[in-house]
């Protein structure tokens, strides 16, 4: 009883904790919305050529194609099923590549390579495909390519008819391509066309005799918008000969206008040369490989960014279009040109275009308080594949807000006799400025010189900053009145004031002097004058006055 009532305890606790979760979780999925991005549209596998006749190497080549369908996108893996578990064949197989990427509307390829060998010896026929045909047996199988995608599975069938142990002759053809590969280059306003030369060589593996083939060169399944024409369009050769012929590929901007990596089956085609084995067709197939790369535009917006030095956060827009389709790797971006101290940062640095869609992000710069006012060139590199594309901007460094100049004296006298006199200069920042100021000054006359107690000052508060210029005036200075310009520059813009400046001659300094002496030599003349004891005046006596004298 105890148990039975722990048990159902411990049941009745684990079904509340569950509920307890599910309403917790409950009202999480209420408060946050979840965006997931659901797959959408799909793709078709066709395989080129769909059936293949191989002859005594025992190799066939399939080119298989991926389409997408409505937009699809994805990364998909391939497989062959159906082959045979009997121990008188081996069969191997790979994919080239095995695994593909698939952008939306565009195609993807890869290579089939079928391997077979037989274990049956001269003599043995038990499989053959008509009793009456008893020099060469033809053994068939039918398999399936499975293209899978996340839970999306696709299966394309291709068959393979094998010869083996035939009794007398093995004859077989060669072929060689040059080139193998073709790289496309160039605009896509215009057709591209490339020259091949396929080189077809008749022997016989096993025996003697001389065997006559009637070979037709084939191109398998071309995509929309390639040509290719033959020439010339079939040819005999006997065995141990080589016969030539050259191929004209012609890819239209239809073609070119997809971008991506293309492994389309090539080969030649030919009836047995042995009467007695009727309706069999040899089969020999290469891949020739047209690599079509991405096509793309990148550019900003704006072209030229305002950014606002001890400013917010300012953004440049970055665009990357899609020239052609089928772009599946990331385009990769980075940044030259970025002074230092200066940051800047991509807030995706990777993009993946879809279809022709243009793919967007943001180039995110800020620029320190105490940083240099300036028109900065700077460089936007987008890569993909070897691809490079480069969109050249400016960011615009400048401060926000402004600043008033003012000074303490706008009138300076001066005497050419290496005299000086100092004002002061107040920057008084409105508006959040910061920035570095540097001063000068120009239209200076000759014989003067102006200092400034800073050469520069950085704005990093909203306090006024106060510097000193002092101008000063030698022998050489040449009377009169001038005008000098005080600048103030940031960088890129600047600010004056203007000092009136008084030179006055050296000498005219002197009569001040001359005046005191001057005057001195006039008050010492009259307290002079003024001692002196006067005289009394001189009598004359008439001729019959006496005077008596004092005794």
């Amino acid at each position: 009883m105890f148990n039975r009532r722990m048990i159902l305890t411990n049941s009745t606790n684990r079904i509340v904790s569950l509920l307890l979760i599910l309403l917790a979780g409950s009202s999480l999925f209420l408060g946050a919305v979840v965006k997931v991005r659901a797959q959408t549209g799909d793709f078709v596998v066709s395989i080129s050529p769909s059936r293949e006749t191989i002859g005594a190497d025992g190799i066939g080549r399939y080119s298989i194609r991926i389409t997408s369908v409505n937009g699809f996108t994805g990364v998909i893996q391939l497989q062959l099923s159906g082959i045979p578990t009997s121990s008188n064949f081996q069969t191997s197989y790979s994919f080239e590549p095995s695994i593909v990427t698939l952008s939306a509307d565009s195609d993807a390829y890869s290579v089939l390579t079928l391997t077979v060998s037989s274990n049956y010896g001269y003599g043995n026929y038990p499989y053959t495909s008509d009793t009456s045909s008893y020099n060469y047996n033809l053994y068939t199988m039918t398999l399936s390519v499975v293209a899978t995608s996340g839970g999306t599975t696709k299966n394309a069938p291709v068959v393979a008819d094998v010869f083996y142990s035939y009794s007398l002759n093995r004859p077989d053809l060669t072929i060689n391509l040059q080139p193998g590969t073709i790289l496309t280059s160039g605009g896509l306003s215009q057709a591209v066309s490339q020259n091949l030369t396929m080189t077809v060589t008749a022997s016989s593996t096993q025996g003697g005799g001389t065997f006559l083939f009637t070979a037709t060169p084939q191109f398998y399944d071309p995509p929309v918008g390639i040509y290719i024409s033959f020439s010339p369009t079939s040819g005999q050769v006997s065995t141990g000969e080589t016969i030539q012929f050259l191929a004209n590929i012609l890819m239209t901007p239809e073609f070119l206008v997809k971008s991506g990596t293309y492994r389309l089956a090539i080969g030649v085609s030919s009836p047995s040369p042995y009467t007695s084995y009727r309706n069999v067709v040899l089969s020999k197939i290469t891949i020739i490989t047209i690599v079509v790369p991405p096509s793309f535009s990148v550019t900003t917006n704006p072209a030229i960014l305002n950014v606002y030095i001890g400013g917010e956060d300012q953004k440049m827009q970055v665009i990357v279009t899609p020239v052609t389709r089928g772009i599946s790797q990331p385009v990769l971006l980075h940044v030259e040109g970025i002074p230092q101290g200066l940051i800047a940062s991509f807030e995706q640095n990777t993009l993946i275009p879809i279809g022709t869609e243009p793919a967007i992000t943001y180039l995110v710069f800020s620029a320190p308080s105490t940083y240099e006012s300036k028109i900065y060139p700077i460089q936007i590199f987008a890569e993909t594949t070897g691809i490079t594309q480069i969109a050249n901007a400016s960011i615009y460094v400048q401060p926000l807000g402004d600043y008033q100049l003012t000074l303490q004296q706008t009138t300076i006298a001066l005497n050419a006799r290496g005299d000086s006199r100092s004002t002061t200069l107040t920057i008084s920042p409105t508006g959040g400025f910061r920035s570095t100021i540097y001063f000068s000054a120009s239209q200076l006359p000759a014989g003067v010189t102006a200092t400034f107690s800073s050469p520069s000052t950085t704005v990093q508060a909203d306090q006024p900053i106060t510097v000193v210029l002092t101008l000063t005036a030698d022998k050489n200075a040449v009377p009169g009145t001038y005008n000098v310009a005080i600048l103030c520059s940031t960088g890129l813009s600047s600010k004056t004031a203007v000092v009136t400046l008084l030179i006055r001659s050296g000498i005219y300094e002197i009569w001040p002097i001359i005046l005191i002496v001057v005057a001195i030599i006039a008050a010492v003349t009259i307290v002079v004058f003024i001692g002196i004891p006067r005289k009394k005046p001189l009598y004359i006596l008439k001729e019959d006055e006496t005077k008596h004298l004092p005794s």
